[in-house]
């Protein structure tokens, strides 16, 4: 064994710690091959006589084994005779007061001892795993450091949380993925089992960890690890990993927008351009979200991090790439709209990316000229509500029929056909749109005194809308302005004559 392995196993077995975790792994081990996919009946006295034992091999201090074994046989007997609630209580509670005998104690002090460890179960193991990770932080070799597992957990995290994002949006990654055959593993993996492991051991180590050794004495209350774990999780270090990680990431995904979108290069075989820019517009704008609300935190006024300059060029990059991403979104929703049409909900997509962008633009406004938080939310909601606003006045079912109508194939030569279902469920606002789509591509000129002529699917649709749209203008309370507008445009081009 060489030095630094000698000296590793040292400073694990100090204080039982290495011993506490194995006989966890061995008991949850050991839960898996008697509960998981089994009957009950047996199993539950094995498991109390093998959860006694692995108690009384960790226990710290003086130990009195003979009446704790005593007590964890007559714990064990009522599942004997028949798995119930009532045998599986003794062997709950019975388990608990023979991990107290092991220590001295009149018998009330030993039930209270007992109470105290079942109100332990489920919970304790993450503060005492966290005390025991941050006690090792400064006795243990660099390499085999806990606490560095702890600082790439939430850079891993929302890298991952990126990647399925990214493999979402983009075809390329996505097949580029799929070839790695990584799901392979996971289709493998059983969650629901991962979830039954989690839970043997939550419910199993109070019984080998009743009281930390004393060397884990500042982490042996639940809130003592809270601000050392935050610090591990979203302390600077943990930020700068993120962001070399993220804008690392984010390159790759920038790239290969420049290449196929902008640069217009060609596609792989088997995608077109429509599919490359379906699947990216929705997820992209949901990881610019993701990744604004990171920066946020990222540069948390006050925090280590937000003094770092460092980070904080790390940060523009990053929302300099999302800002980008932003505006790629646009062009994919740009070359999808004219491979499939204009739709409110795609109209609608617009201006939340154009909201996305603006709102990744005030961040770096945040950073750059040092305001707070509460400034980046005012003005958010300031431009919020400007835009609803603005949003408000506008004819959108004409703009929408009417820019479908002159990107049509029929009229633009281009493009897709005119989906007149759409347009009939966009309603009579519509009809100057369809008189448009009639007058480019009728075949003959219309009769004297017509505008153009009614006939095929575009009349029919008109003649139908008109008929729902009714108008009274002598009713002043129902009075808007786009109604009398579409009054007055069907006024002045009522068709009542046919083609000659």
């Amino acid at each position: 064994m060489s030095s630094t392995s000698a000296s590793v196993s040292r400073h694990l077995a100090r204080g039982g710690l290495a011993r506490r975790f194995l006989v966890l792994a061995l008991l949850v081990g050991l839960a898996d091959f008697l509960f998981w996919g089994q009957n009950i009946g047996l199993s539950v006295a094995t498991s109390v006589l093998c959860v006694g034992a692995g108690a009384a091999l960790t226990h710290a201090g003086p130990r009195k084994p003979l009446r704790a074994a005593v007590a964890i046989f007559l714990a064990a007997a009522p599942s004997l005779a028949g798995f119930g609630l009532l045998s599986l209580g003794f062997a709950v509670f019975g388990s608990a007061y023979a991990v107290a005998l092991l220590d001295d104690g009149t018998p009330w002090q030993q039930a209270g001892a007992a109470l105290r460890l079942l109100r332990r179960i489920g919970w304790r193991l993450i503060p005492d795993a966290v005390g025991a990770a941050i006690q090792a932080e400064k006795q243990l070799p660099r390499l085999f450091n806990p606490v560095l597992l702890l600082g790439w957990l939430m850079p891993l995290t929302f890298g991952a949380v990126f990647l399925a994002l990214f493999s979402s949006a983009n075809p390329v990654i996505g097949e580029g993925l799929a070839k790695l055959n990584l799901w392979v593993l996971l289709d493998q993996f059983s969650w629901d089992r991962a979830l039954f492991w989690m839970v043997a051991a939550l419910f199993t180590w109070p019984f080998i960890a009743p009281h930390p050794p004393a060397h884990w004495a500042p982490f042996t209350s639940a809130k003592a690890p809270v601000s050392r774990s935050r610090e591990l999780l979203f302390g600077r270090s943990a930020i700068l990993r993120a962001l070399i990680l993220f804008n690392a990431m984010f390159a790759v995904q920038t790239a290969l927008d420049i290449t196929y979108l902008w640069l217009g290069r060609r596609l792989p075989d088997g995608l077109t351009y429509a599919d490359y820019a379906h699947r990216g517009a929705y997820p992209l704008i949901f990881t610019a979200l993701l990744a604004g609300l990171f920066a946020i935190l990222a540069t948390k006024p006050g925090t280590e991090a937000s003094r770092s300059r460092l980070v904080q060029a790390l940060v523009l990059g990053w929302i300099a790439q999302n800002v980008l991403l932003v505006l790629s979104s646009i062009l994919r929703l740009d070359l999808y709209v004219q491979a499939y049409s204009l739709t409110e909900l795609r109209l609608a997509a617009l201006i939340r990316m154009l909201l996305v962008g603006a709102g990744l633009i005030l961040i770096i406004a945040r950073i750059v000229l040092k305001r707070s938080n509460l400034w980046l939310l005012q003005t958010n909601f300031l431009i919020l509500a400007g835009t609803l606003y603005f949003c408000a006045f506008p004819n959108d079912a004409n703009f929408i029929a009417m820019y479908d109508v002159k990107h049509c194939q029929a009229v633009a030569h281009s493009g897709p056909p005119l989906d007149f279902a759409y347009v009939e469920g966009l309603g009579p606002r519509a009809i100057p749109a369809l008189d448009l789509y009639e007058k480019q591509t009728a075949a003959q000129p219309a009769a004297k005194g017509c505008i153009f002529p009614q006939s095929g699917a575009a009349g029919q649709l008109r003649q139908t809308l008109a008929a729902q749209f009714s108008y009274d203008p002598s009713d002043w309370r129902g009075w808007n302005f786009w109604d009398w507008d579409l009054a007055v445009y069907l006024a002045a081009h009522d068709v009542k004559c046919s083609k000659t």
